[in-house]
C-alpha cells in the first residue's frame, strides 16, 4: 500500500512541482500508475555525482555488449514482455485526450470527453498518454488516416506536417517494408519533457520543434520534415524488431530512423535540406561532447549520451549510407531485421556485418568513426 506525497506532475528528474501546462499535460504511464520492483531509471549516471556521493565510477551507463541478462532483455521493456492492450483515457470536455494505439471509439459523458484506443502489435509498456485542447487536421493517405493535432494557435505548419508524413509512409513502403499501422497521429505536446516520442500509431513533439516556425526556408522545413519523417522510421523499427538492452542500442533506435530520415528529406527537399541537417548536427556535437560528464565512447559502443548517438551516430550511419549506396544500404537493413526477429538485436552485429560490404578503400574511414574517438 503506498501513496505520492505531492501533487502535480515533475518538470525534470523526479522533482514535484505543483503547477501544470497552462494547455494541457503528458506523461508516460508510470507516471500514474505504481511500479513493484527495482527503478532503474533513478541510477546515478553521471561520475561526478556518483564521487559527491562516495559511489564508484560508470566504465559506461549501459550493460557490456555481453552481459548475459541485458542481451534477453528489450531496451523498451527490460523488466516485462511485450503486450497489447486497450487504454482508455477521459479528461475535461474542452480537450481531447491522447494515448499510444488505433482510435475504437470517442464519447462524451458528465462533462467530460473520453477515448478508446487499442494496441494491436504486442511492443513495450513504455506507453504515454496526454491531454491538451487540440484542433485536428485528418486527411487519408495511401489509405492511412493520418491526423495532426495542434494547439489552435500554430496551425501554421500543418500540411507541412502532413507532407512529411506522406512522403515518409511512401518512401518506407517503397524502400523497405509497409509502414504497420492503419492510422497514424501527429500530436504537439508541451516542451518540458523529451522532445519526441514514436508510440503505436502515435508519434508526440514538443511544441518547440517547429510547429511555430516561419517555415517559407529551406532549413526550416528541412528540419521540422526531419522530425517527423525520423519518428516514422523510430515506429517502425519498434514495432519490426526488438533491440538489445546493452551498449549501441540507441544507435539502432535512435541514429539509424533518423539517419533513414535523411534520405526522405534527400528526395523531397534535396541535398541542400540533407546537409543542413548534418551541419546542426556536427555543431551540436562539437560544443556538447566537452560537458560529457564521463568518458565518451567509440559509437560502436555508444551508451546513450545525449549528444552522441543522435548527432554524430547519425552523420556516421548517412556516410555509410552514401558510402554502400542508398538502396542496396536499405536492402540489408530488411535482410538483417528479418533474421530472428523476436531476438533481441545488437548493433555490433549489424555493424560488422555491413562492413563486409564496404569496399576495401573504404573501410578504414569507416573504422575510425565507429570504433574510435577523433578529435
Amino acid at each position: 500500500k503506498g501513496e505520492k506525497n505531492y501533487i502535480g506532475f515533475p518538470q525534470s528528474g523526479d522533482e514535484p512541482q505543483p503547477d501544470l501546462m497552462f494547455n494541457g499535460s503528458f506523461g508516460k504511464i508510470w507516471d500514474f500508475l505504481p511500479v513493484l520492483g527495482y527503478d532503474d531509471e533513478q541510477e546515478l549516471q553521471e561520475n561526478r555525482k556518483r564521487m559527491e556521493h562516495g559511489l564508484p565510477p560508470l566504465k559506461s551507463r549501459m550493460a557490456q555488449l555481453t552481459d548475459k541478462t541485458a542481451l534477453e532483455q528489450s531496451i523498451h521493456g527490460t523488466q516485462a514482455k511485450y503486450l497489447k492492450g486497450k487504454i482508455t483515457i477521459g479528461t475535461s470536455e474542452d480537450q481531447n485526450p491522447i494515448a499510444p494505439g488505433k482510435l475504437l471509439r470517442t464519447w462524451k459523458q458528465k462533462k467530460r470527453v473520453y477515448r478508446q484506443y487499442v494496441i494491436n502489435h504486442p511492443g513495450s509498456s513504455d506507453w504515454h498518454m496526454g491531454s491538451a485542447t487540440f484542433k485536428e487536421y485528418s486527411t487519408e493517405k495511401l489509405g492511412i488516416t493520418t491526423t495532426i493535432l495542434a494547439s489552435p494557435k500554430h496551425p501554421f505548419s500543418v500540411d507541412l506536417y502532413q507532407d512529411a508524413l506522406g512522403n515518409s509512409i511512401a518512401f518506407l513502403n517503397k524502400n523497405l517494408s509497409m509502414y504497420p499501422y492503419e492510422e497514424i497521429r501527429v500530436a504537439e505536446i508541451p516542451f518540458y519533457q523529451e522532445k519526441f516520442y514514436a508510440l503505436p500509431n502515435l508519434i508526440a513533439i514538443s511544441e518547440k520543434q517547429g510547429w511555430y516556425s516561419d517555415t517559407s526556408q529551406i532549413n526550416e522545413r528541412s528540419y521540422v520534415y526531419h522530425t517527423v519523417t525520423s519518428q516514422v522510421f523510430r515506429q517502425w523499427i519498434y514495432s519490426s524488431l526488438r533491440i538489445a538492452n546493452v551498449q549501441g542500442a540507441h544507435m539502432i533506435g535512435d541514429a539509424l530512423p533518423q539517419a533513414l530520415g535523411l534520405q526522405v528529406i534527400k528526395e523531397a527537399i534535396g541535398e541542400e535540406g540533407v546537409q543542413y541537417i548534418l551541419k546542426r548536427k556536427q555543431d551540436f556535437y562539437n560544443t556538447e561532447r566537452h560537458k560529457e560528464p564521463n568518458t565518451e565512447k567509440p559509437l560502436l559502443y555508444a551508451d546513450n549520451a545525449y549528444y552522441l548517438e543522435k548527432h554524430k551516430g547519425v552523420i556516421a550511419l548517412y556516410e555509410v549510407m552514401d558510402i554502400v549506396g542508398f538502396e542496396k544500404f536499405n536492402n540489408f537493413l530488411v535482410q538483417w531485421m528479418n533474421e530472428n526477429p523476436q531476438k533481441p538485436k545488437r548493433f555490433i552485429d549489424f555493424y560488422h556485418k555491413l562492413l563486409e560490404r564496404l569496399p576495401e578503400n573504404k573501410k578504414m574511414t569507416i573504422k575510425v568513426k565507429f570504433e574510435t574517438i577523433e578529435y
